[in-house]
């Protein structure tokens, strides 16, 4: 199914071989189909009513409720699915040629390569005995950079490669990038490092499983609940969403700057913190459960209070009230 969405733009299933009706009408298999067989049939309301199907041996036909259909999205066709390879085919075109020029470079190119010339007149058959002896001599890799003679006082005179040759070769990479582009996958994932280091091959697989898996898991999985689910209402009913584990990665430096600002501003308990990261909590009521806040924050639009002054330092009463108390006494 996978590689029938990549390659085609749309993937089929037939659920095949149902109950009976009083048991829940639900299937028994699944069977895949070849997309380039399969012929939509539409109905009054243009609307899809069955699908024909066929091979170069039979030819079936399966209503509508019975196919589910996985399709990308297409602008130009609300039926079909729109293929990634679509809008890379001139670079996937070029690539192949650039490839299939450089094989029968090294393939046919007699080494060394250039033009026999001699002012002497040779005949027709000896020419062409020459020609055959001298592609048999050194043409192909495995012949590279042998030494000749040469009969007739022939002379030979080596051809400069073509920079347009180079060049259909060498921009290979740049139509490579572009067919990755398409179908939005970053180079290190396919172990090209040339230029890559580990933050950005991390960055890569993010943005690969954030913006390249997940759409296309979450298409399946709403196809899978508007088309799969409801053959099996009779069995299992009140199924009607299928639904899946997110399987993006959380991304940590954005997961510590949250978790450190929370906690700078009370929002989350030391336990919480520990939690967030896959620690076990320190379980100390009154202090790892309740948040902590710096001690120079104080309520916005409030005056912070006063503090009390300090107690006047003690000091002795003068000698002479002191004697004044003990005459009184007396």
């Amino acid at each position: 199914t996978y590689q029938h969405l990549l390659l085609n733009g749309e993937a089929y299933w037939v659920l095949d071989k149902r109950l009976p009706v009083d048991l829940g009408g639900s299937p028994m298999a699944i069977l895949p189909l070849i997309p380039g067989g399969v012929k939509k049939v539409l109905d009054r309301d243009n609307m899809i009513e069955a699908y024909e199907y066929e091979t170069p041996n039979a030819k079936w036909t399966f209503p509508a409720e019975d196919v589910v259909h996985f399709k990308l999205p297409n602008p130009a066709d609300w039926f079909a699915g729109h293929s990634p390879i679509k809008s890379a085919w001139t670079s996937l075109e070029t690539y192949g040629k650039a490839e299939r020029l450089a094989y029968h470079k090294i393939d046919n190119m007699a080494i060394p390569a250039g033009l026999l010339k001699t002012e002497k007149a040779v005949p027709q058959k000896e020419r062409m005995k020459i020609l055959e002896e001298f592609l048999e001599e050194f043409q192909g890799a495995e012949n590279a950079s042998k030494t000749g003679i040469l009969p007739y006082g022939l002379g030979f005179e080596k051809i400069q490669e073509s920079m347009k040759d180079l060049q259909a070769v060498e921009g290979q990479e740049q139509r490579r990038d572009e067919i990755l582009g398409n179908y939005r996958i970053g180079k290190g994932l396919l172990g090209l490092t040339e230029d890559q280091s580990r933050a950005n091959a991390e960055a890569q697989n993010y943005v690969f499983q954030r913006f390249n898996a997940l759409p296309f898991i979450e298409l399946i999985a709403e196809i899978l609940s508007v088309q799969y689910a409801p053959a099996f209402a009779g069995i299992t009913p009140g199924v009607d969403e299928i639904g899946f584990d997110d399987p993006v990665p959380e991304n940590m430096e954005d997961k510590r700057s949250n978790i450190d600002t929370m906690a700078k501003n009370g929002a989350i308990t030391p336990d919480e913190i520990r939690q967030a990261f896959g620690y076990d909590e320190l379980n100390k009521p009154g202090i790892t459960d309740i948040p902590y806040m710096p001690m120079n924050m104080v309520p916005l639009g409030e005056e912070p209070e006063e503090p009390e002054p300090p107690p006047a330092p003690f000091q002795e009463p003068p000698e002479d009230e002191e004697e004044e108390s003990d005459e009184g006494d007396e």
